[in-house]
């Protein structure tokens, strides 16, 4: 990359001093590319005046400074932020699209007073006196706005939110056509079967309009296997009225616009995640830009009194006159209803959303649900191994009885998982994974050459989209024989149903018992074991550690040094990114735009 641009500034007559700032610079976009950020901070990489640096770079003739060009492969914004144009060009469009979307006339919800009343009745009991409930208030934000934003952790009620704010749309008109979607597979169908439990409340007039499918995001916009492009875009909208996505905080740059166009003109976006998630693998940390600076207009809270009867003084200390691009869009969930004030993981998963060092001494309680274990040094002994292989207890159980229905096999299998921070190492999914692996074959009496992976009951795991065959990344399924001597893997669909695939079909895959923090976003389970390095990683976060206490329901294991643990906890992601200073251009009337400060 940096070779041939620096050909073509050579040719554009660029002196040396040009050259080196502009190899300097690219260097740093393509690092800051492999590590999720969207852009550079220029003035981390002159060497002598940020001005001097910023002429020469402007001097190579293919940096804009004038964004509206577009035409040049970098752009230096006002902010001191250095881009690849394609980046830059993307966080412009995605902050048109949204503020587009805030900026619609709001609608009165108050006429759904009664049936906000209603739906969230069974909240009342779990409140604290004089406090809001939040859910109430995000779903009333949801029906007067086209753009609604809600963060909350695992057991703050998103779903349940969604399904009374679906369930209000639906009583408003019985024919809003409502899509639900995910970033991947296995949230897409977990989102489908949580909607389906938390609507069993609601009349069955309601329940059979809502959706009986979900997608993946690739799936619903379109994704064309022989190409980068979708079916759906600006041109070609989607078919809906309403699309809410869950698992916001996993979308990437590129690919969040790319939806968001794709919206029609009148339709509404509701966006669930978690803001104290890991951004996505990709470039852009856009759910979390988008739930920076949450405000409510005095109006926005009158109409929210007027719409649940929650006082407006209780809903939010008011914005004043300096209101964020997205205000009276955005809402944090902060009542957990999953964990009660005394579970440890819950008071840990709170300590380490702020970076308390009070997660220390949670864990220090080694509470029966949540465990630290400190390994000696070296390779995980056999007798660890053996420990966490136990986890899948029930799974191997079923193995060992030759069970044959995959659904059961499945069911089994996700009820638990083996969780590491690195990929590889002596304490990586590699490694870790290859050492279980081994000995679940041992176990079953199935040893077998390294050239020959398959096994009855092997869990697979898809590192690579098939878009041809319907499978994305991070989709788990069950392989089991197909009669004919050779193998076929099982995957739950989102409908509930199973479907299988040959295994000589599967895009690139490897065997699950054990995967990365990351590739374990969207999914849940009973129980989490997580092993964390020997050696300091840059990984090592307090984001990663609550996305990977998060995953669990009841029961936390962490294999880790504790000084390994207090590091990670002390440190924040810091992502580079420009899309607040986008959406603060975009909000700005025509002609005063390019603050971007």
């Amino acid at each position: 990359m940096s070779e041939h641009l620096l050909g073509i500034a050579r040719r554009n007559g660029a002196p040396p001093e040009s050259l080196a700032i502009l190899e300097r610079a690219v260097d740093a976009l393509v690092a800051a590319a492999r590590a999720g950020e969207t852009c550079a901070r220029f003035e981390d990489l002159a060497e002598v005046s940020t001005e001097a640096s910023r002429r020469a770079l402007l001097a190579t003739g293919l940096v804009s400074d004038e964004p509206t060009a577009g035409t040049l492969p970098l752009v230096l914004d006002a902010g001191g932020r250095l881009y690849f144009a394609r980046y830059f060009d993307y966080e412009r469009r995605l902050a048109s699209a949204l503020t587009t979307l805030a900026r619609c006339a709001p609608r009165s919800a108050a006429e759904q007073r009664e049936s906000l009343d209603r739906l969230f009745e069974r909240n009342a009991a779990a409140l604290d006196p004089g406090e809001p409930d939040w859910q109430k208030l995000a779903a009333a934000l949801a029906l007067r706005s086209r753009l609604t934003i809600v963060s909350g952790g695992p057991g703050t009620g998103k779903t349940t939110t969604l399904a009374a704010l679906l369930a209000c749309l639906l009583e408003r008109d019985p024919s809003t056509r409502i899509v639900l979607a995910a970033p991947t597979g296995k949230a897409a169908a977990r989102m489908l079967s949580a909607l389906g439990q938390a609507a069993a409340a609601l009349p069955e007039t309601v329940r059979s309009l809502l959706p009986r499918e979900s997608y993946t995001v690739h799936r619903l916009l379109g994704a064309r296997a022989q190409s980068a492009g979708f079916r759906h875009d600006a041109a070609h909208p989607l078919a809906l009225d309403a699309l809410a996505l869950d698992e916001a905080s996993m979308i990437d740059l590129a690919l969040a616009t790319r939806l968001v166009e794709a919206l029609p003109a009148d339709a509404r976006l509701i966006l669930l995640g978690d803001k104290d998630q890991l951004a996505s693998v990709e470039a852009g940390s856009v759910f979390g830009a988008l739930c920076a600076n949450p405000g409510l207009s005095p109006r926005c809270r009158q109409a929210l009194e007027d719409a649940t009867g929650i006082p407006a003084a209780a809903i939010a200390p008011s914005a004043g006159s300096s209101l964020a691009p997205l205000a009276d869009t955005t809402i944090w969930l902060v009542r957990n209803y999953r964990f009660g004030a005394g579970s440890a993981i819950g008071r840990l998963a709170a300590a380490l959303r702020s970076g308390d060092p009070a997660a220390l001494e949670v864990l220090a309680e080694n509470a029966g649900e949540l465990r630290l274990h400190a390994p000696p040094a070296g390779p995980l002994s056999g007798a660890l191994i053996e420990e966490l292989l136990g986890g899948y207890a029930d799974f191997i159980a079923r193995l060992r009885g030759r069970q044959t229905d995959p659904a059961a096999m499945l069911e089994a299998f996700e009820r638990y998982r083996v969780l590491a921070a690195v990929r590889r190492g002596s304490r990586g999914v590699e490694t870790v994974g290859e050492a279980l692996e081994q000995r679940l074959r041992r176990a079953l009496g199935r040893e077998a050459p390294r050239a020959n992976p398959w096994f009855h009951g092997r869990p697979v795991l898809i590192e690579r989209n098939d878009y041809a065959l319907g499978l994305y990344n991070g989709d788990v399924g069950i392989a089991t024989e197909d009669g004919r001597g050779g193998f076929e893997v099982w995957f739950a669909e989102a409908s509930g149903g199973m479907r299988t695939v040959p295994a000589t079909r599967l895009p690139t895959h490897e065997t699950a018992l054990a995967m990365t923090v990351h590739r374990a976003q969207g999914s849940e389970f009973d129980r989490v074991a997580l092993i964390l390095p020997e050696a300091d990683n840059p990984v090592l976060t307090r984001e990663l550690l609550y996305t990977a206490v998060t995953r669990a329901r009841s029961e936390v294991s962490i294999y880790s040094a504790p000084e390994r643990f207090a590091q990670a906890l002390s440190r924040a992601v810091r992502r580079s990114g420009g899309l607040g200073a986008r959406l603060e251009d975009a909000a700005q009337p025509p002609g005063t735009r390019e603050s971007q400060a």
